[in-house]
């Protein structure tokens, strides 16, 4: 519910309070080792919710920025002698 509400998702109210007790039913069959019947109750409770697999927009956006810059980070480490410290053993 906190998930659908973060990403401003409009849930029905019955899924409101019905996805809190899914969740619960999930830890309980888990904990019980009953896969199957987690792997079910997990199966409704993405569907209720409507988590999609994969990364979202703007995950994907940070990583583009991340990945743009990455290099220029790396010629600025090596050009101002930023390397590992190789007297500091593997850790340096």
């Amino acid at each position: 519910v906190k998930a659908a509400a973060r990403h401003g998702l409009k849930l029905r109210q019955n899924y409101n309070r019905e996805a809190p007790r899914l969740a619960r039913q999930i830890g309980r069959y888990a904990h019980a080792k009953q896969y199957k019947r987690m792997k079910k109750a997990l199966r409704t409770l993405r569907s209720r919710v409507g988590l999609r697999r994969g990364i979202t927009h703007g995950l994907r956006a940070m990583s583009r920025r991340r990945s743009a810059i990455e290099p220029a980070i790396g010629h600025m480490k090596a050009d101002g002698k930023l390397d590992r410290n190789w007297l500091k053993g593997a850790l340096g």
